[in-house]
């Protein structure tokens, strides 16, 4: 697994911050990758979220997964862990590459997930990549957090390459 440190315009290394540790998904369903376009926002992001207290980030991965997509997922692999320093926070995420297993479930989504009107797309994984690049969200950090969905996403297509399975 690679790791990434992404440093903010403004960071500064003095200061208390808030830290925050989330697992996000790469996740291959019928040779597509999903993203969820938050309509609130107008932007897109993998699927994963925050690491509750006492759940390893395995653990984490598999819950978001599934509330968020409604699948369960098989053979994860870790690929990147990704952390942003911003003046006020540091925000630490784990990528992971993983195929679905069985029919699509129920979603489980929190209540401000239903109060932005996520929806799943599926996407080519070129397609993908092309569209976090270059898609305009409507919410000051949409560049910064699909710059961040981008980076996870390349480097599980490499991992991806590598192993043949792309």
């Amino acid at each position: 697994m690679h790791k990434l440190e992404l440093f903010s315009d403004d960071y500064d290394a003095k200061g208390k911050k808030f830290k925050r540790a989330g697992a996000r998904g790469i996740i291959v369903h019928d040779e597509k990758i999903i993203l969820l376009h938050y309509q609130g926002f107008n932007h897109y992001v993998l699927p994963g979220g925050g690491i509750e207290p006492g759940e390893s980030t395995l653990e984490a991965f598999h819950r978001e997964i599934q509330e968020e997509t409604g699948y369960l997922v098989e053979d994860a692999h870790p690929v990147l862990e990704l952390t942003e320093h911003f003046a006020d926070s540091i925000w630490s995420h784990t990528f992971f590459y993983a195929k679905t297993r069985g029919p699509q479930g129920p979603l489980n989504l929190t209540e401000n997930e239903e109060k932005y009107a996520i929806t799943l797309h599926y996407l080519d994984p070129f397609e993908a990549l092309e569209l976090l690049s270059t898609h305009v969200g409507d919410d000051p950090y949409s560049a910064n957090i699909m710059n961040r969905e981008f980076l996870g996403l390349s480097e599980a297509l490499t991992y991806m390459s590598h192993a043949k399975i792309l």
